[in-house]
């Protein structure tokens, strides 16, 4: 039987956050070592390692149990149906490039919704000991035993911000490509490879802007929280909802997400 068919945002937090330390023990284990990804895109390269795998059906197997009616969604594997209005949405290494490589620009990435609304978001860095958490109203930053309350740096202008962005390949199609090489030349400075960390740093007070496409809803669910409950703003670049959308713009505020989306589609 389900210990809480209504948890509360304290019970989920603590909840997520004890299983997120037993996933990213489980990446350290395999991380510099030797990895030997499939690549599961017809098109292009979209790596997977076992470590991928073997995360994911840790924290499914421990959602499973403490919460055996919430429906839960993963990058690597199939939907667990449940009955319950709430969705769990995996995504067990955000930036498995960075992984393979060695490098720390990537997390492991918890969400969930209630019906259609991201209520709580947690990103976790073992490596560093990092851990995001954000429940939409406001985002904390653990280290150990240690909390910090995320607020995002103040708004400023187009011209002095820093926007982060994966790849500017994200980007498919002339407008596309032209509108974001448009968009990079009107800001500061222009940070490339930083998957989920952009969305961080953005609600570290440190990146103004996070401007990305070809995105899944496991790599934007548990970061709608996090940006949001740290002062930000996340949206689709065609104004809706940022959940399910393929591309979108996180910012220090709504009106330099829009400017920055006026300079984007060349208006």
């Amino acid at each position: 039987m389900e210990p809480n068919p209504t948890p509360s945002l304290i019970e989920i937090s603590e909840f997520a956050r004890v299983v997120a330390r037993a996933a990213g023990d489980v990446a350290l284990q395999y991380f510099r070592g030797s990895l030997d990804p499939r690549n599961k895109a017809s098109v292009g390269f979209d790596p997977v390692t076992a470590a991928d795998i073997e995360i994911e059906m840790l924290v499914r197997e421990r959602i499973r149990r403490h919460y055996p009616t919430h429906r839960v969604i993963g990058e690597e594997l199939p939907e667990d149906p449940g009955s319950s209005e709430y969705c769990w949405i995996i995504d067990p290494i955000d930036g498995t490039r960075g992984f393979l490589l060695g490098l720390p620009t990537w997390g492991i990435l918890m969400g969930l919704m209630h019906g259609e609304t991201p209520i709580f978001g947690l990103m976790y860095q073992p490596l560093c000991d990092d851990m995001f958490v954000g429940t939409r109203e406001r985002s904390w930053h653990y280290r150990g035993d240690r909390s910090t309350r995320l607020t995002c740096a103040d708004a400023r202008p187009l011209a002095e911000a820093t926007l982060c962005c994966t790849h500017p390949d994200m980007f498919a199609g002339e407008a596309a490509r032209s509108g974001f090489e448009r968009l990079s030349r009107e800001v500061r400075s222009v940070r490339f490879g930083t998957d989920c960390w952009g969305y961080a740093s953005l609600a570290m007070g440190g990146a103004d802007i996070v401007f990305e496409a070809d995105l899944k809803p496991c790599d934007v669910a548990p970061l709608i929280p996090i940006v949001e409950g740290a002062g930000g703003t996340i949206q689709a670049l065609d104004g809706g909802p940022a959940l399910g959308a393929p591309a979108v713009v996180a910012a220090t505020s709504p009106a330099l997400a829009n400017e920055a989306l006026r300079v984007y589609r060349g208006a």
